[in-house]
């Protein structure tokens, strides 16, 4: 992860894009008021650029969308009592509100520097009448500490400071029992009870499979597209391995409603991928190994925008399109006659040329499955037959699996292009093809996260736990978005579990041995956020943990590399306590 540095202290503690957020909430928590309501608002302000295209004109279906090259201002405003009121982003502007909202926020922390409201250090130190009031869970805490003390149950010597008042015991006491919890993880960031880790993102089951050959058996996978409420074909693919991809029952139906960017006036289409596997398939020849491969590598570099390399022998997975009329419900086989061999060949061949007056004598019916290119090959279109009576032609835009595919597509409005004069070639896979393929980021994000989940299960516990019982509790809300997809009702019966086993643990121990204080001490620190991460970093389940929102743009190819030789580095992500160790008790 690139972390963007704003500025440093002059102790050197340094403050971050990433960091400077929780600067600023950390602050105003230190008030100890309701968290809900004491908080910093945000408003924001467009500021139009100085010399609007004349030809530009507003969307009528996204009245929000603000004119090219227009900035964003904000403002930051804190809660009543607290100086500085407010403070604004610093000029000109910024491209987005994101950009706008961190400046601010980076010259509201430099504000609170300068007036000592945080030191150096970071350490939030606020002033005013309402500042460091002790909160109704301290309150109790304390009135349970001193009714201790007065049955003189607590021993512990570091609060027996001749002269100390009962706050300063309290604090002693507290101190004690942090001293012996784990250090406080820190990311790379400086954020105190986070910490960094670099995730599985590849599952060891890609790496494990032997190589394809012409004596190897080879396992065909079926992947229909299925989009509700639009007719546009989407062609059948095989996806072929060398040994049957497991948990098969996880996979059957795979979720695709996503866009890249939410558009609240647009709802969201909804789409799935349903795979069918089907016993060993007939072995293939040399040549359509090879033909295969490089049909599989065209369509990758076509989706991600820049060459693809590898060999054969280094390949994973290889992508087989199915003939138009092959109906997998039909079929509990797939043989190689069922496969498009005349689809790869026109897939290895690149594009041809092709001028505007050839779609005068072209029928509709053998042009509608075909792909075209325009003059500067920045973008490739669907040719579709019009309503129009002025053009028997309609273009549209296909948008690539990098930026969110065909599903991702649809969820924008689809406007036709003006003229098909700039169309100079037409591309060498056909569009029922592309529009499937174009969602395979979106489909083996899925695949991949069912294997690492079965990989987690197997390597931490013998494969006692289930796979889709893994998988829940391995997923965060915030990277399903769903709550029947994540761990979140898991929670409550983790959280139910750990307090018993924790609670017959210590009581279990001899009466002799520890007081009825100490049970309670020796009870908390083993359920404290800070043991159940350490516990979770050495039990090695950290790095499963899915974190990371999917990014159709971010999407890794087991077997492939860029041809530039560029190597992708490994994504970091950042873990709070709470993430890290949710699922270290859900597993329990």
């Amino acid at each position: 992860m690139t972390v963007e540095i704003m500025f440093t202290t002059s102790t050197g503690k340094i403050v971050t894009a990433q960091n400077v957020g929780t600067i600023l909430t950390g602050y105003l928590q230190a008030f100890q008021k309701d968290p809900a309501k004491y908080v910093a608002r945000y408003e924001y302000t467009l500021i139009p650029p100085t010399d609007i295209n004349k030809k530009w004109k507003p969307d009528p279906n996204n009245a929000h969308q603000p004119p090219p090259d227009s900035l964003h201002s904000c403002k930051v405003i804190m809660p009543p009592g607290i100086e500085p009121e407010y403070v604004t982003s610093t000029a000109p502007g910024f491209r987005s509100k994101a950009l706008a909202k961190r400046d601010a926020m980076s010259v509201m922390v430099q504000r609170l520097l300068e007036a000592g409201q945080i030191s150096q250090d970071l350490v939030s130190t606020p002033s005013g009448s309402d500042a460091k009031t002790v909160g109704a869970k301290d309150r109790k805490d304390l009135k349970w500490f001193e009714h201790q003390e007065k049955l003189g149950k607590i021993t512990d010597p570091s609060t027996a400071v001749e002269g100390a008042t009962l706050n300063e015991r309290w604090a002693s006491f507290k101190k004690g029992l942090r001293d012996r919890l784990p250090t406080m993880p820190e990311s790379s960031d400086g954020r105190k009870g986070t910490s960094d880790c670099v995730p599985v993102t590849s599952p060891t089951f890609w790496e494990d499979l032997p190589p394809f050959t012409s004596n190897t058996e080879f396992y065909p996978t079926s992947i229909t597209l299925q989009i509700e409420g639009n007719s546009d074909e989407c062609r059948t693919m095989c996806l072929l391995t060398t040994r049957p991809l497991p948990d098969m029952e996880l996979m059957r139906e795979i979720d695709l409603t996503i866009r890249e960017k939410e558009v609240l006036e647009i709802k969201p289409v909804k789409a799935k991928a349903n795979l069918r596997d089907g016993p060993a398939m007939t072995k293939l020849s040399g040549d359509q190994l090879e033909s295969a491969f490089a049909f599989t590598r065209s369509v990758l570099s076509t989706h991600l925008a820049h060459p693809v390399i590898g060999g054969l022998d280094e390949s994973r997975w290889l992508l087989l399109p199915m003939r138009r009329d092959y109906d997998p419900t039909k079929h509990t086989k797939i043989r190689r006659r069922d496969v498009d061999w005349d689809q790869i060949e026109l897939g290895t061949s690149g594009p041809t040329p092709c001028l505007p007056e050839h779609f005068a004598s072209v029928p509709p019916e053998s042009i509608c499955d075909a792909m075209f290119g325009t003059a500067d090959s920045s973008r490739l279109v669907y040719i579709q037959p019009s309503s129009h009576l002025e053009t028997p032609f309609d273009a549209f835009t296909a948008l690539p699996g990098r930026k969110g595919g065909f599903v991702n597509e649809l969820s924008s409005t689809r406007n036709p292009l003006p003229h098909l004069r700039d169309l100079r070639t037409r591309h060498y896979i056909s569009a029922s093809v592309y529009r499937t393929t174009s969602m395979l980021p979106a489909i083996f994000n899925r695949i991949d996260a069912i294997l690492i989940a079965r990989q987690a299960s197997e390597t931490i516990f013998g494969s006692a736990i289930n796979t889709s019982e893994a998988l829940l509790a391995l997923t965060p809300r915030r990277t399903s978005g769903d709550l029947h997809c994540s761990y979140e009702r898991l929670e409550f019966l983790g959280d139910t579990l750990l307090k018993l086993i924790g609670t017959v643990d210590v009581f279990a121990r001899p009466p002799s041995v520890l007081s009825k204080v100490e049970v309670e001490k020796e009870r908390h620190l083993m359920l404290s956020n800070r043991m159940l991460h350490k516990c979770g970093e050495e039990a090695g389940i950290t790095p499963y943990i899915r974190n990371m929102k999917f990014k159709a743009s971010q999407w890794r190819l087991a077997g492939w590399r860029s041809e530039d030789g560029q190597v992708v580095e490994e994504p970091t992500q950042t873990l709070g306590l709470k993430v890290s160790f949710i699922p270290h008790d859900k597993l329990i």
